[in-house]
């Protein structure tokens, strides 16, 4: 028989016994690993094609939240893009390649009216034979549209509402209209028609009020079209435009063969009550020709107010116009209206500006701003000319 000194002893070794088995089945005890979120048959975890395809068939799976979670190369040609996708899209700095566009409103997605975030992802166009609306991450978004830390890479072609990233954005009233954050595109962008973008091809139907935002983002490529196309941006409408701590850069040109080419904004506002555009910080290095109103950094604007400040069209490139209002900086701005302003602040424009007609400026062609204001900012470098009347060293008229 045991003592009772024996007997605790084993007791307390059985008590430890249990507590060290429970412990092991709580550690080898599995969890249930990316299940299928309500109403949506699929895990919200992206590790190939087939999950991508999986997510654009079911309606209740495009508001999700959804992870990539490995590189994928898709095979799907051409590719059909993620139709009214609402969610976010978080790549965790994984690749797409194998990206083929074709035909209008085409791209990686396309969003709907309550809009979308596409962040930390990298995308590889590999063809592209694209209609209206083409970008390599969004083809058409329907509402807000968020693109944080995202590249891509590539040609994207189309006929009109070509971008980079964005093809075309429709926004809706509110603060957060169309923002792209932190991200670039590498490659060439052209379109036959009308509004094209390094960045984003154009904002359409957008309203007073919202807000179009370009942050810390870059674009290395040639960006050809006909009217409205900019570096970044090919235009917008009345939506207030922000351009920060962004840049054009690289060697070859940015080509419009009709009106509104800019290094960095082709053509910005409608004339809309409040609205502006303001550039701070940025730069654009490469060549810019087109007809009318074409600018080193902004084509033309019609916004109420517009500002540019501590920012540059920099390398010996030409900027060149076969028409009037060529500006080193802003081929044309405001549009007459009582209150307008235009300012240029602690800027400066390099190279070459040429023009075939009247208002040609070493910083700006023309302004219709009632108050127009430069300070601290000058020419470097180039030639200013123009065949005809109003051709200044900084401002045509």
């Amino acid at each position: 028989m045991e003592s009772g000194t024996e007997m605790r002893n084993t007791m307390k070794f059985l008590r430890l016994a249990v507590v060290l088995a429970s412990t092991a089945m709580l550690i080898v005890s599995p969890g249930p690993a990316s299940a299928a979120p309500a109403g949506c048959p699929f895990p919200t975890m992206i590790s190939n094609e087939t999950d991508l395809l999986n997510l654009a068939s079911n309606a209740a799976c495009l508001s999700l939240s959804w992870s990539q979670v490995t590189n994928i190369t898709l095979t799907t040609d051409p590719w059909v893009p993620i139709a009214n996708f609402e969610g976010t899209y978080d790549g965790n700095s994984y690749s797409i390649t194998g990206l083929r566009l074709n035909g209008n409103n085409a791209g990686l997605f396309g969003v709907g009216n309550a809009g979308a975030t596409i962040k930390n992802l990298a995308v590889t166009v590999s063809a592209s034979n694209g209609g209206d609306n083409v970008g390599a991450i969004v083809g058409l978004s329907g509402g807000r549209l968020v693109i944080q830390n995202v590249q891509a890479y590539g040609t994207v072609t189309g006929s009109a509402q070509v971008g980079g990233l964005v093809g075309s954005t429709s926004n809706a009233v509110g603060a957060d209209g169309t923002r792209i954050t932190n991200s670039s595109f590498t490659g060439t962008v052209s379109a036959t028609g009308n509004n094209v973008g390094g960045l984003l091809g154009t904002t359409s139907f957008g309203a007073a009020g919202t807000t179009v935002t370009i942050t810390n983002s870059t674009v290395d490529a040639s960006i050809s079209g006909a009217s409205q196309v900019g570096g970044l941006v090919g235009s917008t409408s009345d939506e207030d435009v922000i351009v920060t701590g962004s840049s054009l850069v690289g060697s070859g040109s940015i080509t419009g063969t009709g009106n509104n080419v800019g290094g960095l904004v082709g053509r910005t506002g409608n004339g809309a009550a409040g609205t502006s555009i303001t550039i701070t910080n940025s730069s654009a290095s490469r060549s810019v020709s087109g007809a009318s109103s074409v600018g080193g950094l902004l084509g033309a604007t019609a916004a109420e107010q517009a500002t540019v400040t501590g920012s540059s069209k920099a390398g010996l490139t030409t900027v060149q116009g076969s028409g009037q209002w060529v500006g080193g900086l802003v081929g044309l701005t405001g549009n007459g209206a009582a209150g307008t302003t235009f300012s240029i602040i602690q800027s400066g424009a390099n190279g070459n500006v040429v023009g075939g007609g009247d208002y040609v400026g070493g910083l700006l062609g023309s302004s219709g701003a009632r108050q127009v204001t430069i300070s601290a900012s000058s020419r470097i470098n180039g030639i200013v000319q123009g065949s005809g009347e109003s051709v200044g060293g900084l401002i045509g008229t």
